[in-house]
């Protein structure tokens, strides 16, 4: 893994870490899929990336 991939995934880390809806099961959200993807989106424009 070169230098920017691996700064690039240290950001998206941070950026998961920020929002944990997403990993913890036990949220009530955790299952509500438009939340998820506005926080995916959120995530993708954290970083200048397009999410795909």
């Amino acid at each position: 893994m070169n230098r920017a991939d691996r700064e690039f995934a240290e950001k998206l880390v941070i950026a998961v870490e920020k929002r944990p809806v997403l990993y913890q099961t036990s949220d009530p959200d955790h299952k509500d899929r438009s939340k998820i993807e506005l926080l995916w989106a959120e995530i993708a424009a954290e970083l200048n990336s397009t999410g795909k």
